[in-house]
């Protein structure tokens, strides 16, 4: 009876040296403290963008809503405009829980010590630690787990900014008439640089931005928290996150149109231009791509600009090595046989 032995042998590690210095890998805790300054500079892009479509926004007394056939066919309820923020906090909730995991599997993998609650409370304590630290594992590994959630945070980061960049210039070249909904009436902005720090600060959230039409801000995060779900959910459970994740996404899409808070191009537009961006940004055991990369490898902080040159964290991906192997027994029925 043949056995199959699997072996994993790994590729050549990529020569370093060999690479000019503009494509040589940062640390990783370089490209996500980086990345992230830069995610709230785009931020601030989209502040100032905003403010230019909700000044451009044609007059609503003079310009109705656009035809749209599902506006049409799915009644309009103006109190789903909330529904679709619990939908966002439920998606970056899992995305936190899941990510918080694959670090708990990555310490397990490295025989590290249980992390545990600093506080002793009979019950209270036990509780904690199961909620806080139980490791759960799906037993799949669609990435090598090595530092998989730093590059999962770089890969959200990177991916989050293009998005926004590309809606400023979608938002303010081309200006929509409102939807029917609050925009209806608009708020005139009276004081402009705090319209703008409040939009950084709540992502939007929080700031006056009527006619920020085409491009669903709202659909940028919806669809990128579904896509890291979907990606990287499978360390922990094999389909939940894959089937919970994209349910709470196209809910969130009838809650947008039913409150008429964008137009349905609007949202497809978005959910597109997102996956697509996701998809391209594939992850990479050494981060970001080297062109987006040379936009922080220049800044003298923080964290160090010195290349990376670990052969661990840029081995090339895995081949698995089938061999087919004959048990003892095996062999000593075909002696007797022979005999």
């Amino acid at each position: 009876m043949s056995t199959p032995v699997a072996l994993m042998a790994a590729q050549p590690a990529e020569d370093q040296k060999s690479l000019p210095s503009y494509m040589r890998p940062l640390p990783l805790l370089t490209q996500l403290w980086r990345f992230l300054i830069l995610f709230f500079i785009s931020t601030f892009l989209l502040a100032g963008g905003l403010l230019v479509a909700n000044a451009r926004m044609p007059d609503p007394a003079k310009v109705r809503p656009l035809p749209d056939i599902l506006f049409e066919v799915i009644p309009k309820v103006g109190a789903f405009e909330s529904l679709t923020n619990v939908c966002i906090f439920l998606l970056n909730a899992m995305v936190v829980y899941v990510v918080s995991r694959m670090v708990l599997l990555e310490r397990r993998e490295r025989g590290c010590a249980d992390l545990k609650v600093p506080f002793d409370v009979p019950y209270l304590t036990t509780f904690c630690n199961r909620v806080l630290f139980t490791v759960f594992d799906s037993g799949l590994r669609p990435y090598r787990l090595q530092s998989a959630y730093v590059v999962v945070a770089i890969r959200f980061l990177t991916v989050y900014s293009c998005m926004m960049v590309y809606r400023v210039f979608c938002i303010t070249m081309t200006s929509y008439p409102a939807t029917d909904n609050a925009c209806q009436n608009p708020v005139k902005i009276e004081h402009p640089f705090r319209n703008m720090i409040l939009t950084v600060v709540t992502l939007g959230s929080g700031a006056i931005h009527c006619g920020d039409l085409m491009f669903s801000g709202h659909t940028i995060i919806l669809s990128l928290a579904t896509c890291v779900l979907w990606d990287y959910g499978v360390y922990v459970h094999r389909w939940f996150f894959r089937v919970v994740g994209p349910l709470l996404l196209f809910a969130a899409f009838y809650f947008i149109i039913a409150s008429r808070s964008h137009y349905t191009d609007d949202i497809v537009v978005s959910a597109y231009s997102t996956v697509t961006t996701f998809m391209l940004l594939r992850h990479r055991p050494t981060g970001a791509l080297w062109q987006l990369q040379v936009l922080i490898r220049w800044w003298p902080c923080p964290g160090s600009s010195a290349p990376v040159e670990s052969e661990e964290q840029h081995a090339g991906p895995s081949t698995e090595v089938v061999i087919e192997t004959v048990s003892t027994d095996a062999n000593a029925h075909t002696l007797e046989e022979q005999n």
